[in-house]
């Protein structure tokens, strides 16, 4: 739940950017309609945020805890949204924005490490892939709320980390972090909690070995010591270059501003509300066959989908800028293929992603190996979500996708090439095959 805010940060921009580029005080809140530049700002400076963020996420979650940490973003997310809704200067939305970005990345990466280690080999890449869903609910909540005011909007934005906060008196912490914590009592209960069972010896001493085996805290130097290490960095990269090339977060982010331009027969938070149903749907799916059919049969089916439906949506947008006749015998066209697109995405690039990288990494260098690379990755969407208004004013929507797929291509061969699948290993097995 508390990750839905970080799919309403990002989709914020598409229901509020037009309404803060009206010139009608009564819609504008900030009274002046903003430029390309500004928007370029407002939807890219979570990004930079989330960089910041995810350099504190290890330190936050070896020092207080995996649950303590999500419980106090969680606060900070909800009085950033407060703030967002009652600003009515712009360098107030910036601020505003750049620590709900901070915030939001934060729980991403808190979520993962969380999820992964609560849950068993059997159920871990389902319940990782699970979290996928939380974030285009948090897109639905935009799109619903995209005919109301910026206020409305944002208060919105509070309802979900408000429920997680009142929720999480029922979150245990995860038992990796009691035993380092050497409160190994408070662990074995733990681990009997969630699996429902007292017979868990087998598992508890398996994670006393691996404790004892990594004592000492990491720092980010130490992810690039072995070669384990170095290999899980760069797949993990990899892996999330498949979410930012995919132009999901650039979809996310100017749904309602594209789809409104494109002249199609819904507008652009209709076509989102429809897109994040169906991605929700498709999420829970993926999250039924990914120990079945493994984690990289669904993410490159999901790739050559999402790459497919972006090159139509390309030439559609390019024949727009001709001012064809023919869009107007195919307005259908968009909702078609951006249902397409979002249910491809969903049962694979999505979750998967996330799912995967979790894996790869070693217990004692989760948190910090994560972040690092969740770092890299949103700076990289920065540079997309601030580029895009510019290059479209500059070139038009079409060339932007057409970057997209060429990218994601790209990435998708060398995913193909060098990253191993997981399904059915331990996470130990896992640290093997990338350390040969």
């Amino acid at each position: 739940m508390s990750t839905v805010s970080f799919g309403f940060s990002v989709s914020w921009p598409s229901s509020t950017i037009p309404k803060l580029q009206s010139a009608d005080d009564r819609v504008n809140p900030l009274g002046n309609p903003l430029t390309t530049v500004e928007i370029s700002t407002l939807a890219a400076l979570p990004s930079v945020a989330g960089c910041l963020g995810l350099y504190f996420t290890p330190l936050l979650t070896d020092n207080l805890g995996r649950k303590s940490t999500l419980v106090t973003i969680s606060t900070v997310v909800v009085l950033s949204m407060l703030s967002l809704a009652f600003a009515r200067e712009i360098y107030l939305y910036y601020i505003s924005l750049f620590v709900n970005g901070f915030c939001t990345s934060c729980l991403m990466a808190v979520v993962s490490v969380y999820n992964t280690e609560i849950t068993d080999n059997n159920n871990r890449g389902r319940i990782n892939c699970l979290m996928g869903a939380s974030v285009p609910f948090g897109a639905i909540l935009v799109y619903l709320s995209g005919s109301a005011s910026v206020r409305t909007i944002c208060i919105v934005g509070t309802i979900t980390p408000a429920m997680f906060l009142v929720l999480s008196i029922f979150l245990p912490e995860t038992p990796m972090y009691l035993l380092t914590s050497k409160k190994d009592s408070e662990c074995l209960k733990a681990l009997q909690r969630l699996r429902g069972t007292k017979n868990v010896e087998e598992e508890y001493l398996q994670m006393k070995r691996n404790v004892r085996q990594s004592d000492s805290k990491k720092c980010i130097l130490d992810v690039f010591k072995t070669r384990a290490s170095i290999r899980s960095f760069g797949y993990t990269m990899e892996l999330l270059m498949t979410q930012t090339f995919s132009g999901i977060f650039v979809l996310g982010a100017f749904m309602g501003p594209i789809f409104d331009e494109a002249g199609a027969y819904l507008t652009g938070n209709a076509i989102g509300v429809l897109a994040g149903v169906v991605q929700i749907v498709f999420v829970v799916v993926a999250s039924l066959f990914v120990e079945r059919l493994g984690r990289k049969p669904l993410l490159f089916a999901s790739m050559g989908c999402c790459v497919g439906c972006l090159a139509v949506l390309s030439v559609y947008f390019y024949l727009k800028s001709l001012d064809s006749m023919w869009i107007e015998r195919v307005k259908w066209l968009p909702v078609i293929i951006v249902i397409m697109y979002y249910i491809s995405y969903s049962v694979g690039v999505g979750p998967v992603p996330f799912a995967l990288a979790c894996e790869l990494f070693s217990n004692e260098l989760r948190a910090v190996g994560f972040s690092t690379a969740l770092i890299l990755s949103n700076a990289i969407i920065f540079v997309t979500l601030f580029a895009f208004p510019l290059i479209s004013e500059a070139f038009g929507v079409h060339v932007n996708l057409v970057i997209c797929c060429v990218l994601s291509v790209i990435v998708g061969f060398l995913i193909h090439r060098t990253v191993p699948e997981t399904r059915g290993k331990s996470l130990n097995e896992i640290q093997k095959i990338l350390s040969d």
